[in-house]
C-alpha cells in the first residue's frame, strides 16, 4: 500500500508465485483456522514488513493468472507429498 500524489493510496496486486515467502505462512495458517482446504488469502503488509489477513476468500475469481497460480501450488502440493 502506498499513498500515491493524488492523496490516495496504491496497491500491488500479487498472486502466486510472486508473494513474498514470507507472507505464505501466514496466509497457509489463514486457511487452516478456518478449516479449508483452500482458499485466497487478502493480505497487507506494513511498513515495517508483517503481514495482516483482511479476508479469505472460499470461492476466489478465476482469472487466467490465478489459474495457473493454483494449477502450480497444486502441483507443488502434490510434489511434495510424494
Amino acid at each position: 500500500l502506498n499513498r500515491t500524489t493524488s492523496g490516495g493510496y496504491g496497491f500491488d496486486l500479487l498472486s502466486g508465485d510472486d508473494v513474498p515467502s514470507g507472507n505464505r505462512p501466514v496466509a497457509r495458517a489463514a486457511v487452516k483456522a478456518l478449516g479449508l482446504d483452500f482458499g485466497g488469502v487478502d493480505l497487507v503488509v506494513s511498513s515495517e514488513g508483517r503481514p495482516t489477513v483482511l479476508e479469505v476468500n472460499t470461492a476466489p475469481q478465476l482469472t487466467p493468472a490465478m489459474v495457473t497460480a493454483y494449477a502450480n501450488a497444486i502441483k507443488r502440493g502434490i510434489e511434495d507429498d510424494q
